[in-house]
């Protein structure tokens, strides 16, 4: 890497990210109690257990093309007629195996009898998967035109699905709007790619080298399906009711949506990784890998206190006390929140763009399998909060996994060094929340009461401590801050 070469900004990057994943964290507020009251939860647990099985179908299509050429296009972007060349050989794989998919999934709605119109809109997800070019974007790290795009699609959904979802028998409608929000938003960007590639004068397509690698992150894919599927398959094959899926479903959905402002920033700095680990820029790669550590452990930990005490209070005007159950695998999944961003940025940020994806498939699949045995044993025993409970057990196990793989990166005495007044402020919080919520109503002030009272306090402990990090990152926004205000007045 050249010294002179200047690298798009890492913090504006994750900020556009992040302000999509924002939006979709708000756009569930908005939406979902409307949802969850007019669909029910044997609707909402049809939708869930149709997505999931849809899911495997998806695999096929995508076939870890997204992952490999994000990374792969991050390492050649600097040559335009090499990454040309090399988005004509993805996609023509892509468009191969959406094919394929295509044909398998038209042979097993056929044999369907029950969901068929739900199982047939989902065709058109397939369509959008054939022509998703974002990997692109992200592979030259312009972050800033999908999330724009993606927006804009998401914000029209928001629209679509309060003038057509009346009743029960709008669940189709419901996942129309969904489906053909991934189309539109895929369509979007195609016309801007010829900002970065050029399809005249291609040389003959190689196709066998790239499928070759794309199974190499076909596989941990399959097994990360598993995990996030397998537990809403076997419930509703086990129990033989769609209504414990509709309970899963929405204690997941809060859990990933929360998630998702770590997800966001991993797949921000995946592309900024593999163009480091090309040009051997180790000891860049250690600064960031600990700058990572410490952002998963100043949020993760607030936030999985939070989800535990404020369960009690949001679930039952969020949902609707049809969703009284979901408070119970809230509980249990709260830990989660704080596990999986770690194993993540393990298995994201540093193995997948180090080359060591067969180590990262083994951790995957490993936690896949573990969670389909605890799957079938817990939910005959405990239903849904089985299935709560293996999903976090799984997690646990994949995170122990990817730290011995990684103890390089990071030791078990670093990780205390760095969380350590995290997690003093969180106990402090935990108190403060639990005496408060004593006197507290379940509603929608008591919810707002409790989350500011635990930001309050959570920030309060880390100004005392006195922890670096944080600080830095207040003063650095407060000095930006100031510039341009003065720049303003100028």
């Amino acid at each position: 890497m050249s010294r002179n070469e200047k690298l798009p900004s890492i913090k504006k990057n994750y900020l556009y990210t992040l302000g999509f994943q924002i939006l979709q964290i708000i756009v569930p507020f908005i939406t979902t109690p409307y949802v969850s009251r007019v669909l029910g939860a044997e609707n909402i647990g049809a939708y869930s257990y149709v997505n999931a099985t849809f899911l495997y179908f998806q695999l096929i299509a995508v076939l870890g093309i997204g992952t490999y050429s994000q990374v792969e296009a991050a390492k050649i972007r600097r040559n335009k007629k090499e990454l040309s060349q090399f988005f004509a050989e993805v996609m023509t794989i892509r468009w191969i195996t959406t094919g394929v998919s295509a044909i398998i999934y038209f042979g097993f709605i056929v044999f369907q009898k029950e969901y068929i119109s739900l199982y047939a809109v989902e065709f058109i997800a397939l369509f959008g998967y054939a022509i998703d070019v974002t990997w692109l974007y992200e592979g030259v790290e312009n972050f800033k035109h999908i999330m724009i795009k993606n927006t804009a699609v998401k914000l029209l959904s928001i629209v679509c699905i309060f003038l057509f979802i009346k009743s029960t028998k709008d669940t189709v409608i419901y996942l129309l709007i969904n489906v053909c929000g991934i189309f539109i938003g895929n369509a979007s960007v195609i016309p801007y790619i010829k900002n970065y590639i050029s399809l005249k004068q291609l040389e003959r397509l190689h196709l066998k080298k790239h499928f070759q690698q794309t199974m190499v992150y076909f596989l941990p894919t399959i097994a990360s399906t598993v995990l996030l599927t397998v537990d809403k398959l076997m419930l509703g094959y086990l129990t033989e009711s769609k209504v414990y899926n509709g309970y899963y479903e929405q204690a997941i959905k809060i859990d990933t949506i929360v998630f998702s402002v770590f997800s966001s920033f991993y797949h921000t700095m995946r592309s900024r990784m593999a163009y480091l680990f090309s040009g051997n820029e180790e000891k860049e790669i250690k600064r960031l890998m600990k700058k990572t550590f410490n952002f998963i452990a100043l949020l993760s930990i607030p936030v999985s206190i939070g989800i535990f005490v404020v369960s009690d209070f949001f679930v039952i005007w969020f949902f609707g006390k049809e969703y009284k159950p979901v408070i119970d695998l809230l509980k249990i999944m709260a830990p989660w929140l704080l596990i999986k961003p770690m194993s993540n940025c393990f298995l994201d940020q540093y193995l997948t763009p180090n080359g060591r994806q067969k180590t990262s498939n083994i951790i995957i699949w490993t936690g896949a399998v573990i969670n389909l045995i605890l799957n079938y044993f817990f939910i005959n025993a405990f239903m849904a909060r089985g299935a709560a409970a293996a999903t976090l057990l799984s997690e646990v196990v994949m995170l122990l996994l990817s730290w011995v793989c990684c103890k390089d990166i990071l030791s078990v005495g670093e990780w205390i060094c760095i969380s350590k007044k995290y997690l003093i402020s969180g106990l402090g919080m935990l108190i403060i929340l639990n005496i408060v919520s004593m006197k507290l109503k379940a509603d929608v002030i008591s919810t707002m009461i409790l989350v500011a009272i635990g930001v309050a306090v959570y920030i309060g402990c880390l100004i005392i401590l006195r922890d670096s990090f944080f600080l830095d990152q207040i003063n650095s926004f407060v000095g930006k801050f100031k510039q341009r205000y003065r720049r303003g007045n100028q």
